[in-house]
């Protein structure tokens, strides 16, 4: 005669939630989502597409949403290399086929201080919306003036 088969399951019951810890230190500030055209720019048609060459796309995403001035909203929908954007017009903010000419569109986030601008004037728009112009001319990364003030 076999003897019963005896089966032990073993169950697991969770105690009481210790306590949180300490929050973690802060993170490094991330860099500014900036850069300038290194070639002349034509606006594609709303919902179209086309590649900006700019002097550093490495600081932008798949996704992310700029302003490009003087042009309007665009999204970022291709990133081929460390100096191409390939961009989405979002919107019918400009006049399709409209050129932006190199070197003199910025933008990005934060205050453009820091920004190193080609020798023209320039524009530079931030993520609160305000606009930034610098009028003299120069590679120096100050004489920023606050135009329009953002949100």
């Amino acid at each position: 005669m076999a003897l019963p088969t005896r089966v032990c399951l073993a169950t697991s019951i969770p105690g009481p939630r210790g306590t949180n810890g300490l929050p973690g230190a802060d993170g490094a500030d991330g860099a500014s989502a900036s850069t300038i055209l290194t070639a002349d720019f034509t606006v594609p048609e709303q919902g179209s597409s086309a590649d900006a060459s700019v002097e550093d796309s490495s600081v932008f995403s798949i996704g992310q949403v700029i302003y490009l001035a003087l042009a309007g909203y665009f999204q970022v929908v291709g990133i081929p290399d460390a100096t191409t954007l390939t961009l989405l017009n979002l919107r019918d903010d400009a006049a399709t086929g409209i050129g932006l000419t190199e070197a003199q569109v910025f933008f990005g986030t934060g205050d453009p201080n820091g920004v190193v601008t080609a020798t023209r004037p320039a524009v530079f728009y931030d993520s609160t919306g305000a606009v930034w112009l610098k009028t003299g001319v120069g590679t120096n990364d100050t004489g920023w003036e606050l135009s329009i003030a953002g949100a």
